[in-house]
């Protein structure tokens, strides 16, 4: 019996496992850790109770057919420090490992799905929709920004100049997608078909170009605050660099991958497991040791080089199906862990000043990705069910967008002190409706459940 099978005929199990971890939640909160080793006693009993806690609220939410990545996003808000603050900041900052380690599991399952077989016929459609995307979410959002700045106190005492940078800036982070939620829901509803493949085609090509373009976005936005200084192309080409060593070092890694299968190892997992641990730990030690020695940080990106390491492993052996299978062992608690974390994080106290013009945002963004996959459909043509639903497949963002909104606050901290609280509401938003709308757009193509 599967676990979304369980959760609809026993849900009543669920509600009592869930008020049972809320007195333990209580009962423990209340005690402050004196020594070392409590407080780190402490922080595996939180994790746990966040699993339990995550698992059970999200069986629950599925009787009403709300995804289960969006249950795990309401507990976290619910346990983190702006709901019942069982997890407090620096407990959240603790459990951020977490983070890396499902960034880099979820690129390789996010790989692993792109079957170049399955792609054949399909560029067309992904390159449009992809151009379409970025083009009018990225000047719809800004343009919305710079018209109607004098509506919201958010912006309407800020300098045109800016007005200008925060509208560019949020331009190119509303064109993100989150390939995380993407996989979480694909894995969940356990979906495979010409939609699945395209829409996953389209979420990874789309954040790859805009962590490209993000680069030039940059430079703009410098260019407008401070009009006289020279243009710092060096940060472009540097971002660029980035971008193709992380995929190169990728496919390296997938290699790496290859011959251990190849030897009959029957333990891939825990070397995957190893394998992500290991990148994360490197990307940031090449940076560290970059700024230091360098004067310039490094950045390779564990997203793009275990998405890169994937897709090698799936398209250049004959192991595709077992890498996937390792992989598949993690699934579920990589994805509770991370979207839990992800609600936590949220900070919510932002919202009083931001949240008029983040919901905004949200419709134009909405707006703009439903008109780009309609003008995509419309030139490639195709079956009608994918053009109508396929928009829903790219509302949702998480980890990539966050992480881009903290590079602008220290690239350029004058705006980022803005851009990040905009863009944190904007997040939340997508998140807890995105992935509902790609779990409705993949039920109506027939593509859910088609796995089992």
């Amino acid at each position: 019996m599967s676990l979304l099978n369980t959760s609809r005929k026993h849900p009543v199990i669920y509600a009592l496992a869930l008020a049972i971890l809320f007195v333990l939640a209580t009962s423990v909160g209340s005690l402050a850790p004196s020594g070392s080793w409590q407080r780190a006693g402490s922080i595996n009993f939180a994790l746990g109770l966040c699993l339990l806690g995550a698992f059970a609220v999200s069986r629950l939410l599925a009787q009403i057919r709300i995804p289960w990545i969006t249950g795990y996003i309401l507990a976290g808000i619910a346990l983190g420090p702006h709901g019942l603050a069982f997890l407090d900041r620096s407990m959240v900052a603790d459990l951020k490992l977490i983070d890396d380690l499902a960034i880099g599991l979820i690129g390789l399952m996010a790989g692993a799905y792109l079957k170049t077989n399955e792609l054949v016929g399909k560029g067309r459609i992904i390159t449009l929709t992809t151009f379409f995307q970025t083009s009018l979410v990225f000047f719809s959002t800004t343009g919305f920004i710079i018209l109607s700045a004098g509506l919201f106190s958010f912006t309407k005492l800020l300098p045109s100049s800016h007005v200008l940078a925060l509208a560019v800036f949020a331009g190119g982070l509303a064109a993100t997608c989150s390939p995380m939620s993407a996989i979480a829901i694909i894995s969940e509803c356990r979906a495979k078909g010409p939609f699945t493949t395209t829409t996953l085609g389209v979420v990874v090509v789309l954040d790859i170009l805009v962590i490209v373009l993000f680069g030039a976005i940059t430079v703009l936005a410098k260019s407008i605050l401070w009009p006289q200084s020279a243009v710092d192309w060096l940060s472009v080409g540097l971002l660029l660099g980035e971008v193709m060593a992380s995929i190169g070092l990728g496919f390296f890694l997938g290699q790496m991958v290859i011959l251990f299968a190849g030897r009959g190892v029957k333990n891939m997992a825990l070397f995957l497991l190893a394998g992500v641990f290991a990148v994360s730990k490197t990307a940031w030690w090449l940076e560290q040791a970059s700024s230091l020695h360098l004067g310039a940080p490094f950045h390779i990106e564990p997203l793009l080089l275990c998405l890169g390491a994937g897709f090698w492993v799936q398209n250049r052996s004959e192991f595709g199906e077992l890498f996937m299978a390792n992989i598949k062992q993690f699934a579920l608690p990589v994805f509770l862990l991370f979207f839990t974390m992800a609600g936590a994080s949220l900070d919510l106290s932002v919202a009083a000043i931001a949240w008029p013009l983040a919901l905004c945002i949200f419709a134009v963004r909405a707006a703009g990705i439903f008109g780009a996959n309609k003008l995509a459909w419309r030139i490639v043509g195709g079956p009608a069910l994918h053009s109508k639903n396929a928009w829903m497949a790219y509302i949702t963002q998480a980890g990539v967008t966050i992480g881009l909104s903290q590079v602008i606050v220290r690239q350029v901290p004058e705006i980022g002190i803005l851009v990040a609280p905009l863009i944190m509401c904007v997040v939340a938003a997508n998140e807890l409706i995105g992935p509902l709308a790609h779990k409705v757009a993949l039920e109506r193509t027939g593509e859910a459940n088609s796995e089992g």
